[in-house]
């Protein structure tokens, strides 16, 4: 059984001990010698933390690990060894800091790497390095290295397939319990994205009878706020082009924990990563080949489609989605945590701020917008960093065209449509690309852009289990923020009064079919209806929450 483990490390210790061993080298060798030096203890630093983190995890029963996020503060409630310092460190604790790590990666040079820590070592490291662990079962996938001598003996369980509906060598792995971790570090950047909204008082002020004056006045209307790119400057994108698109550097704090908070019933959020993964590692691993022809040619067109009604959390999925293939860095080789740097780009299309009141201006602005696109997709092309394009509610822009021109719509409305099918095929040539669009009207959306998704996705609204997975994700948020209190705080679930409790308010909240975002504001909505003080006694909370679904 295999887990994909998450770590998040604390960016304040990790900087010391990275310039630490900077000046170590930098004083004592020089050059190429010196970088060399660095990277070498760099790695040996970072798979010692990795080799902490893995002991930890494999003490844990399997079930405490299938969806599980541990933070500083259980860390710092281990055991012996761990210690809690100030943030940033003082400088006795920066003396600790530093003199820990030349005796950790003292005893793992003796040793060529081989010699694990001790069990209080262990604990004073994480207590000192690690943010947060969020820890993800991996269902078992088929193994790529079959080989069978007799063309029969394949045949053979491939009946065997057809007959039982089950994989035989899935089948046989389930009887393994050898535990597999996929750690990754990393450390979320400082942005918090770049969100521009043009002002409506400027768009007011244009003077429609003045044709003179039209357009200067929309040239102002685009460019009159100031910039706020800061961390963002050395992107090639225009101001007009911020104007209309969200930019977030990746992995970003803003979509912390995003992936964690998302329960669906179908496995979604796995179908949907083993697809954007698969997808990015065909096109780099034939970009290789250094022939741009089979890219296009190959049909991975890196699109995929994610629908459904509103308030499922599509849009969520694919942001956290963006944020998980960043952490894992699914294009790259060494697990190094990098400060300051980023390992993706989020780039999400605000449909309506294209459209355009002016003939043709719409079709421009999206060329503008993929223009400036591929200028990203080129300068990190090589660095192993990929660009996601998230369109949200794409129907804006990929309407049927049938059904446009039945309606008598105006032939800048299919200009829109025929230019995005075009941008998006001309982008198909750079393997760092990853298009994520979202829709609530599937059966709108044009042929020829339903063509082209490699995949499409189906989000409806939350079963009964999801709901009672949201519900006590919000009441456990609640219970840690001391907004309600309990005696039982986090074995609210496996206690059976609360358990049952639970399962009778997903019930009514199912019958009354609502969506996943309003089943999230339910306990904001209860304490704002039904209280006037904090905290609040969890039995308490749960009989006025009763009350405010019976009222919906």
């Amino acid at each position: 059984m295999s887990f994909i483990v998450d770590v998040e490390v604390r960016q304040s210790t990790i900087r010391l001990v990275y310039q630490s061993l900077k000046e170590d080298y930098s004083s004592d060798k020089c050059g190429q010698e010196a970088d060399g030096g660095y990277m070498l203890q760099l790695k040996l630093f970072n798979k010692t933390i990795t080799n902490v983190i893995e002991r930890m995890l494999s003490r844990l029963p399997h079930d405490e690990l299938v969806s599980r996020v541990i933070t500083l503060k259980d860390l710092l409630n281990e055991g012996h060894g761990s210690i809690e310092i100030s943030e940033p460190p003082t400088e006795a604790q920066t003396r600790i800091i530093k003199s820990l790590v030349k005796v950790i990666l003292h005893q793992q040079q003796l040793s060529n790497g081989t010699c694990g820590t001790e069990d209080g070592q262990d604990n004073l490291i994480l207590s000192l390095f690690i943010e947060r662990i969020y820890c993800e079962f991996l269902p078992d996938t088929f193994p790529d290295d079959i080989q069978v001598d007799e063309t029969d003996q394949i045949h053979n369980l491939i009946r065997v397939t057809f007959q039982t509906m089950k994989n035989p060598f899935l089948e046989s792995q389930k009887c393994i319990n050898n535990r597999y971790y996929k750690t990754s570090l990393f450390c979320c950047t400082n942005n918090v994205g770049v969100d521009k909204e043009p002002p409506i008082e400027e768009f007011d002020k244009i003077d429609l009878e003045n044709s003179n004056e039209i357009s200067s006045v929309e040239g102002e209307t685009l460019n009159s706020f100031p910039r706020s790119k800061s961390h963002i400057d050395f992107l090639p994108i225009s101001d007009e082009t911020l104007g209309l698109i969200n930019v977030n550097l990746l992995p970003s704090r803003k979509f912390e924990n995003l992936w964690e908070s998302l329960y669906f019933d179908q496995d979604i959020k796995q179908v949907l990563y083993n697809y954007s993964t698969i997808s990015l590692k065909i096109s780099n691993f034939i970009s290789q080949s250094n022939s741009k022809e089979d890219l296009i040619h190959n049909g991975n067109n890196k699109l995929l489609l994610v629908h459904g009604p509103p308030g499922t959390g599509k849009t969520t999925v694919c942001k956290a989605l963006c944020q998980k293939l960043s952490i894992r860095n699914i294009t790259g080789n060494e697990n190094i945590v990098k400060l300051d740097n980023y390992n993706g780009i989020l780039l999400e299309i605000s449909c309506s701020r294209i459209f355009s009141r002016w003939f043709g201006e719409s079709a421009k602005n999206l060329t503008n917008i993929f223009k400036d696109i591929e200028n990203l997709l080129i300068l990190n092309e090589s660095t192993g960093r990929f660009v996601c394009l998230l369109i949200d509610e794409v129907e804006a822009i990929a309407f049927s065209r049938d059904s446009l021109l039945s309606k008598n719509e105006t032939t800048d409305s299919v200009r829109v449509v025929s230019t995005l099918l075009t941008l998006l095929d001309s982008l198909k040539k750079y393997n760092n690309l990853l298009v994520l669009a979202t829709s609530n009207l599937l059966d709108s959306l044009d042929s020829a852009f339903l063509d082209r998704s490699d995949g499409i996705f189906y989000i409806g609204n939350p079963s009964r289990m999801g709901i009672k997975q949201i519900l006590l994700s919000s009441i456990s948020e609640l219970l840690d923020l001391n907004i309600l209190r309990s005696n039982y705080r986090k074995v609210v679930l496996k206690n059976k009064k609360y358990n049952e409790i639970l399962d009778t308010l997903s019930e009514e909240c199912f019958k009354k079919k609502l969506s996943g975002r309003y089943t999230k504001k339910l306990s904001l909505k209860c304490i704002s209806e039904h209280f006037r003080g904090l905290p609040i006694n969890l039995d308490s909370f749960l009989i006025a929450l009763s009350h405010s679904i019976c009222q919906i």
